[in-house]
């Protein structure tokens, strides 16, 4: 699937929310478009043919969402919980 600079600004901020609501889903959904955005979007352009225009984007900005993200995640997906062994080394009692 192709993306372009619409569907990834269209999923940033569709899920832009995802602390408030509490979703690791949409959470995964806005870095995937953090980092979309970051590979799309160019710090700085200009364009030629007589007429001058500069665009910005504040990289640093998008990369310190990609780490808010991150960090969400980490703490809140279960998805890929450790399992536990539980030690039943004197469960009857054999002392």
């Amino acid at each position: 699937m192709t993306t372009t600079l619409a569907t990834a600004r269209a999923a940033y901020l569709d899920n832009a929310d995802y602390d408030a609501d509490g979703s690791v889903s949409k959470a995964k959904l806005f870095r995937t478009a953090c980092r979309q955005l970051l590979a799309l979007l160019p710090s700085d352009s200009s364009m030629a043919g007589g007429f001058s225009s500069n665009v910005s984007f504040r990289v640093e900005e998008i990369s310190r969402q990609l780490s808010s993200v991150q960090a969400f995640i980490a703490n809140n997906d279960t998805s890929n919980a450790s399992v536990v062994h539980p030690d039943f080394t004197n469960a009857r009692g054999d002392y």
